[in-house]
């Protein structure tokens, strides 16, 4: 948005805008007396202007806001269903008004005037804003985005770059941080999970394996270019890999020799996120968190509990990855504020499920996914129909999960500096940093990870 806005010239401008940051800033402020009466205005709004024939690059940004945070309580998982409706109005929008061709917009609005250089770059930044929330909303859906790359977004750091300064403009510096982010999620979608010729979009092993590999570098590239600052630690970054990763508890998306380095490098990726995002809840409230931060915990813990109860279990430190599994199922149920909300649902729905590990310790096998056609959130999915099959179960002490909550307080979470180790071999912490891609040499005395783990490659 124009950080010139004045709280006057918005509401002129664009009364939902106006109102949409006013309810945003009540949330930093829990039960604020004007969120309610925002939330009423807001959600009644919103809907209308959905079909109006008005339209502005003002209402695309608030569609954008309202996407990011929705403002309803929807049962369960389906707040990311709302915010997918959201993002969805924007972006068509955002093309009815051109702003994905800045340069051309008078051939889609003959009464739109030829925009100057701010109002340009305006429209760029509203168009790669349609861009990343569209990316990041399509993997808690497990469906494609709704667009793709363009001359707008694959430009747009020369295109945003202003002409009359070089300030640094932070603002500016987290959008195209993003915006990297948005573009390699779109590349993994678009290469592993849009085959034309799979029911499930899932393509077959053939060039699979290449195509992990460079999808690889390509985080990695992202990565390195986030060195020393925030977002390389960052809860959207560690979604992007945790997404990668995910794909290799798919049967049949890699061959037997490379997944156990997919694996457990996804493992590490969930396991930090789990961290991150316990340290990002001890200093922030959870309202202010975007809504996939949540739904991609809960995806991350899956990876995390689905691995750890597996024949992976013996390369893993079993005892602390178990209570970071636990401490995240309290910390979300210590978050719900009311029955129905995504948090209370998220707590029975991981207390749950680590009991009937804890059931079946015994029966370690592979920890793949059952669900094809959802991409990384196939995680949380699978898990879903892992609790519907214990209630249809004859096994009764499952059939009341659905009431069955434990309410905690909120735990203690230290800033992760992202160097703990999940892995642990012989009493001692191993880091998938110091191992090999194509063979692990241990020193003498510890462990042979390829032996435990069948003599396969694992980082």
């Amino acid at each position: 948005m124009d950080n010139t806005l004045t709280p006057a010239h918005a509401f002129n401008a664009c009364p939902l805008l106006y109102h949409t940051i006013l309810l945003l800033a009540t949330l930093a402020n829990p039960n604020h007396s004007l969120t309610w009466a925002l939330s009423q205005t807001v959600n009644s709004v919103a809907p209308q202007h959905a079909l109006s024939p008005s339209k502005s690059v003002h209402l695309v940004q608030a569609f954008l806001l309202l996407a990011t945070w929705p403002q309803t309580s929807p049962q369960g998982a389906t707040i990311n269903d709302q915010a997918w409706m959201y993002v969805g109005v924007a972006t068509h929008m955002a093309q009815c008004l051109g702003l994905h061709r800045s340069f051309l917009s008078s051939e889609y609005s003959q009464n739109q005037p030829e925009p100057n250089e701010g109002t340009r770059r305006e429209w760029v930044r509203t168009w790669v804003g349609c861009f990343i929330v569209g990316q990041f909303l399509s993997t808690a859906l497990g469906v494609n985005p709704i667009i793709s790359e363009d001359f707008t977004i694959q430009n747009a750091p020369a295109l945003l770059s202003p002409t009359t300064s070089s300030s640094y403009d932070p603002a500016l510096s987290l959008l195209l941080d993003k915006l990297k982010m948005a573009r390699v999620g779109a590349r993994i979608t678009g290469l592993l999970s849009s085959c034309p010729n799979s029911s499930s979009g899932l393509a077959e092993v053939g060039d699979n394996l290449a195509i992990f590999r460079v999808l690889q570098g390509d985080v990695q590239e992202v990565e390195a270019s986030l060195l020393n600052t925030d977002e390389a630690r960052g809860l959207s970054f560690l979604w992007v890999k945790t997404q990668l990763y995910s794909y290799a508890l798919h049967d049949g998306m890699l061959p037997h020799a490379a997944r156990n380095e997919f694996v457990l490098r996804g493992f590490e990726s969930a396991y930090h996120f789990l961290e991150g995002f316990q340290a990002t809840l001890s200093t922030t409230p959870l309202c202010l968190l975007p809504a996939l931060h949540p739904f991609s915990a809960v995806c991350s813990w899956m990876f995390v509990f689905k691995t750890l109860y597996s024949r992976y279990r013996m390369v893993l430190d079993f005892a602390a990855t178990e209570q970071t599994l636990i401490d995240v199922q309290k910390l979300m149920a210590s978050k719900s504020q009311s029955r129905g909300d995504f948090c209370w649902r998220a707590g029975i729905y991981m207390e749950n499920l680590l009991q009937d590990a804890k059931n079946n310790e015994n029966n370690l096998g592979e920890p793949f996914l059952g669900i094809r056609s959802r991409m990384a959130a196939g995680l949380y999915f699978d898990g879903l129909n892992r609790l519907t099959e214990l209630t249809t179960s004859r096994d009764t002490s499952f059939s009341s999960f659905e009431t069955k909550v434990t309410f905690a307080s909120p735990i203690s979470a230290p800033i992760s500096s992202l160097h703990s180790s999940p892995f642990f071999v012989l009493g001692r912490p191993l880091h998938t940093s110091n191992l090999s891609a194509s063979s692990t040499r241990l020193p003498s005395g510890e462990a042979d990870v390829h032996g435990v783990l069948g003599r396969e490659s694992i980082c």
